[in-house]
């Protein structure tokens, strides 16, 4: 009877190699070096120090859905704000074209670039 034919780095020990039994493989990170695995265990993929994050998490979990629903009609209000301060300003306003004598021979045109 034969034994079925094992996969390399599956961490059975290898008695039929030249080598013998094989070891696990050495941790990736370098002596020295922080362990980021601490900052998110699981992955999640989000920056957990983002501070709209925490906030959001701290009032939702205390208020529930209307405190949830309360931070995003405030960050709505903040931003849409903005948006429409964006949407009236009335932008750079062209140079009359003068030239001006600053004195000591320094001079410029009143212009927009």
């Amino acid at each position: 009877r034969r034994d079925p034919p094992r996969m390399a780095g599956d961490g059975a020990p290898d008695a039929d190699s030249p080598q013998g039994p094989s070891e696990p493989a050495a941790p990736l990170s370098r002596p020295g070096t922080y362990d980021v695995s601490k900052l998110a265990p699981d992955g999640g993929g989000f920056n957990k120090f983002d501070p709209v994050l925490t906030a959001s998490t701290f009032v939702s979990r205390r208020f529930g859905i209307v405190g949830g629903l309360a931070l995003v009609g405030l960050l709505a209000a903040t931003e849409g704000s903005e948006i429409i301060k964006a949407f009236t300003a009335t932008g750079p306003v062209p140079g009359t074209g003068e030239v001006v004598d600053l004195g000591g021979g320094l001079t410029y045109v009143d212009e927009l670039v």
